[in-house]
């Protein structure tokens, strides 16, 4: 049967696996064996999106309002 198309960026190594054992049983004969996907073009790097100044400050202040709230339930306990 023919190899599945391989992921972007990687292709299917020319090179064959090792010898397969057959292994025969009353079920019928099975065979194992391992094919290598190979990376053709270089690893790219990906920017971190970071937090513009905005979403810093709301963040900030959600978790100020949650520590506010923590602090409160445990006062009236």
């Amino acid at each position: 049967p023919a190899m599945p198309a391989a992921p972007d960026g990687y292709a299917w190594s020319t090179s064959l696996p090792a010898p397969v054992s057959l292994v025969t049983a009353a079920t019928g004969n099975t065979a194992s064996f391992v094919n290598t996907l190979v990376r053709t073009a270089p690893a790219m790097p990906e920017a971190v999106p970071a937090l513009d100044t905005v979403k810093l400050l709301l963040m900030a202040a959600a978790m100020a309002m949650l520590g506010m709230l923590v602090l409160r339930r445990a006062q009236r306990r």
